[in-house]
C-alpha cells in the first residue's frame, strides 16, 4: 500500500461503518508488517530496492474512476463500490498523472447458473514519472455459472505495480481467466484458484511481452480443495533487451480431493542474449488418486524456423516477428471473447513493431 492513514481517511468517506472499520483494520496490519526481503521464498528473485511508497500518497482517485458505462443485462451495476454495497460490481480504472497511487480492485459476484464476460484495462497517459500502481480483481463464481475475466495491464514504463487476481469456485462452476502484462517497469502479480465444489473448472491463461529494462513477476495457485475438478494453466511470455521475468507456479491437491485432474505449464521465448527468464513449476500433492502435470520451457528463437522464412525473402526483423505471433498463437486463440481477443492482439502487433 502506498497511502497514509490522513489518505485513507479521506478515501473512505461515504463508506458503511463496517467497511471503514476493515479498512483501517488492514492498514494496521500493513503498517505492523515489514518491507518483504530476499530471505522470503516469494521475494528472493525479486529486487525492490527502489521501491519508496511513501513517495505515492497521494490518491489520484479518491473513489475509483469509471470511464464509461454501456447498457448492461438487468442486475448488473458499474460503480464505486461507496455506491454499490448490495450488488456485485464491475469497474474499469485509468491513470492520467504521475507520481501517484492508482489502486482499482474490481469485485465481480457471479451468481448461481449466470453467465457473462468482463474486461478489466489498465491504461496510463505517459511513462514520464514514477507511479505505484495495481489491478487487483476478486471473482467468485457461483454454483454452475460461467465468467470470462480479461485483465489487460498497460500502466506506464515507470510504474510499480502489484496485483491479486483471485478466484473461488463453487460446484459445477467455469472460470476462464486471462492475464495480459505490457507495462509497468516493475510487475508482480499474484493469480490464484480455488475449487471449491466439485465439477468446477478453471482455465487460467497469461500473456507476457516484456523488453527495455521491464521486470515481470508471475505467481500461480491452483488450489484443488475438493474432488472432482479440472483446472488448466499456461502462461506464455517473450522478452527482448535486457527484461526479465520469473514464474513460479503451484498445483496443490488438498487431501479431500480425488480424481482432480490438473495442469500447468509456463513457456518463453528469450530474444535477446542478455533477457533472462526463470521458470519454477511446482506440485503439492496429498492424494495419489489424481492427474497432475506441469513443465516450462526457456529457449530461444528455433533457428531452422527462422532460416526457413528467411529463405523465402522475409527480413528477420519479419520473421522474428511472425514467429513470435505465433508462439503466442495458442494463448490468444483461447481469450473466452472476441473484443478482448483483438484489443490483445493490436496490443502485441504494436510491441513487436
Amino acid at each position: 500500500m502506498a497511502f497514509t492513514a490522513e489518505t485513507l481517511e479521506q478515501a473512505i468517506q461515504g463508506e458503511p461503518d463496517w467497511l471503514r472499520d476493515r479498512r483501517r483494520s488492514a492498514l494496521a496490519t500493513y503498517e505492523r508488517m515489514p518491507m518483504p526481503s530476499r530471505t522470503d521464498e516469494e521475494w528472493r528473485r525479486t529486487d525492490i530496492a527502489g521501491l519508496d511508497p511513501s513517495q505515492f500518497a497521494k490518491f489520484e482517485h479518491a473513489n475509483g474512476a469509471v470511464t464509461e458505462k454501456r447498457e448492461l443485462p438487468k442486475g448488473v451495476i458499474v460503480e464505486p463500490l461507496s455506491a454499490a454495497i448490495d450488488e456485485p460490481i464491475l469497474g474499469q480504472h485509468f491513470s492520467h498523472e504521475g507520481g501517484t497511487s492508482v489502486l482499482p480492485h474490481t469485485l465481480i459476484v457471479a451468481g448461481k447458473g449466470s453467465r457473462f464476460n468482463y474486461l478489466d484495462e489498465y491504461i496510463a497517459d505517459g511513462d514520464d514519472e514514477a507511479s505505484y500502481r495495481s489491478g487487483s480483481a476478486e471473482i467468485i463464481v457461483g454454483e454452475g455459472a460461467e465468467v470470462g475475466y480479461v485483465a489487460i495491464q498497460k500502466w506506464g514504463r515507470r510504474a510499480w505495480h502489484f496485483a491479486d487476481q483471485r478466484a473461488r469456485l463453487a460446484k459445477d462452476a467455469t472460470l476462464k481467466l486471462f492475464n495480459v502484462t505490457l507495462g509497468a517497469r516493475f510487475s508482480k502479480t499474484r493469480v490464484e484458484a480455488s475449487l471449491m465444489g466439485p465439477g468446477a473448472t478453471a482455465e487460467l491463461k497469461g500473456i507476457y511481452f516484456a523488453s527495455g529494462e521491464q521486470f515481470f513477476d508471475f505467481h500461480t495457485l491452483q488450489d484443488h480443495q475438493v474432488g472432482n475438478t479440472t483446472s488448466d494453466l499456461l502462461f506464455k511470455g517473450a522478452l527482448q533487451d535486457t527484461a526479465r521475468t520469473v514464474y513460479a507456479g503451484l498445483i496443490r491437491i488438498e487431501k479431500g480431493a480425488a480424481r482432480s485432474d490438473a495442469y500447468q505449464a509456463n513457456r518463453n521465448l528469450v530474444l535477446s542474449d542478455h533477457a533472462k527468464a526463470t521458470s519454477i513449476p511446482m506440485l503439492e500433492i496429498d492424494n495419489n488418486d489424481v492427474r497432475c502435470t506441469h513443465g516450462a520451457t526457456v529457449g530461444p528463437v528455433d533457428p531452422n524456423h527462422l532460416f526457413y522464412l528467411q529463405s523465402r525473402g522475409i527480413p528477420e526483423r519479419t520473421a522474428i516477428r511472425m514467429l513470435v505471433q505465433g508462439f503466442f498463437g495458442q494463448v490468444l486463440d483461447r481469450i473466452p471473447f472476441e473484443q478482448a481477443r483483438k484489443l490483445v492482439e493490436s496490443e502485441l502487433e504494436s510491441r513487436l513493431g
